[in-house]
């Protein structure tokens, strides 16, 4: 990689290669990143945090802020939807937070070039909250969408849409979130999916419920 940019003839030739290693650092940093999240995922573990009343929105606005960049070198529109109030749930916001970056990177990756990805907080009735991913991307085929909550199982599909999905990843984001979810007890279903897109919904409950 760096010797390919330093061979290069011409400085455009020499930012392709650059952004081409920034892409594949960034790929390497978020996988270190799941794997030590996988490994943090101790049942016993969970019971010694703490669960505090946080703002989904203001949640959600931080995770999509991190992932701004990633949608813009795709030319994805990645939108916020929320309540004009705040959307409280009783969680752990770091624990959270991964969830939710994990859904809006795999939304990103399955979505071609010039696409939408939105996520939308809101309060259930009843108490609780759910934040919805969906995205405009290639949808995930019938015969994969009972596995896709596997560990390190990737979809290997293509659709006929405008533009190639970045499907590249270790297979981890989805488990990693399933299991952020249960230990809430709240759950994450993929509650849509064709070839105009996938809706994920995450489910919070009032407060924590025993997890079994």
């Amino acid at each position: 990689g760096l010797a390919r940019a330093a061979r290069a003839t011409d400085i455009e030739e020499a930012r392709v290669v650059i952004g081409e290693l920034s892409l594949s650092t960034r790929r390497t940093a978020r996988l270190v990143q799941q794997l030590l999240a996988l490994g943090r995922l101790d049942p016993e573990a969970i019971g010694d945090l703490q669960f505090r009343e946080h703002d989904l929105v203001m949640l959600a606005q931080d995770v999509g802020a991190a992932h701004a960049d990633q949608a813009l070198a795709k030319g994805i529109d990645l939108e916020l939807l929320a309540a004009s109030r705040p959307v409280f749930a009783h969680m752990i916001s770091d624990l959270i937070a991964e969830a939710l970056s994990n859904l809006i990177d795999n939304a990103i990756k399955y979505t071609p070039a010039e696409g939408t990805v939105t996520a939308h907080a809101e309060p259930l009735t009843g108490g609780g909250a759910i934040i919805r991913v969906s995205d405009s991307g290639i949808g995930v085929a019938p015969e994969y969408q009972h596995r896709i909550f596997e560990r390190f199982f990737r979809v290997q599909q293509t659709r006929p849409r405008t533009g190639l999905p970045d499907a590249t990843g270790a297979g981890l984001g989805l488990p990693i979130a399933v299991w952020i979810a249960k230990a809430h007890g709240g759950s994450l279903v993929l509650a849509h999916s064709d070839e105009r897109g996938s809706v994920f919904e995450l489910r919070l409950p009032p407060h924590r419920l025993q997890v079994g």
